[in-house]
C-alpha cells in the first residue's frame, strides 16, 4: 500500500513564507524610497545645470524677450531663487526683467544659491564674458562683492547636490 502524493503546502509553510516575505518587504521599502529620493534630486540637478546653460546661450547669442522691446538694450539672461523650492530664469533688458520660465522642485526638495545672488549672464556686445553674481533686477545692476563662483545647492532630506558657477561661465558640479 503506497501513501497519497502529497498536493500543496501545509500551513505552517505558509506562515513561514509570508513571515521571511513580508521581513523582506519592510526593510525594501525604505530603501527603494531614498534610492526615489536621490533620482529625484538628480533628475532635479540636471534640469537646473540645462537651464543654467541654456540661460547662457540666450544671453551669449543676444537673444531678447518679446517685451523689451526692439529699441531696449539687452542687459542679459539670469536665474535667481524665486522660493525655497523654486526659481525663475529671466531675460534683462534696461528698465525691466521678464520671467520666462518658473521651475518649481519636486516635493521636498530646496535650493539655496550662496550670497542669494541672481546668476547673470551677459551677451557678447558687453565686452567681458564675465558671469555677473549680485542684484541683476536694478538699474544698473548691483554686483556682489567678492564672489568669484557662485554655488547652487539642491537639497532633499540628507542628500544633496552642488552646481558651481564660475565668473568665466563654466557651469560644474
Amino acid at each position: 500500500m503506497t501513501l497519497p502524493a502529497k498536493n500543496g503546502f501545509t500551513l505552517l509553510e505558509l506562515i513561514i513564507t509570508i513571515s521571511i516575505i513580508s521581513i523582506l518587504v519592510v526593510f525594501a521599502i525604505p530603501s527603494y524610497r531614498g534610492f526615489q529620493a536621490n533620482q529625484e534630486l538628480i533628475q532635479a540637478k540636471d534640469n537646473l545645470k540645462s537651464d543654467l546653460r541654456f540661460t547662457q546661450s540666450q544671453a551669449l547669442a543676444g537673444i531678447k524677450a518679446p517685451s523689451c522691446g526692439a529699441a531696449t538694450k539687452l542687459i542679459g539672461w539670469y536665474i535667481r531663487r524665486i522660493a525655497i523650492n523654486s526659481y525663475g530664469i529671466y531675460a534683462r533688458c534696461v528698465g525691466q526683467s521678464s520671467l520666462i520660465k518658473q521651475v518649481n522642485l519636486p516635493t521636498g526638495t530646496t535650493l539655496s544659491i550662496s550670497g542669494n545672488v541672481h546668476i547673470l549672464f551677459r551677451p557678447t556686445d558687453v565686452g567681458t564674458q564675465d558671469v555677473f553674481f549680485g542684484n541683476a533686477e536694478v538699474d544698473p545692476p548691483v554686483p556682489a562683492l567678492g564672489l568669484s563662483e557662485a554655488t547652487i545647492t539642491l537639497t532633499k532630506g540628507t542628500a544633496n547636490r552642488i552646481i558651481r558657477v564660475r565668473r568665466t561661465g563654466d557651469v560644474y558640479e
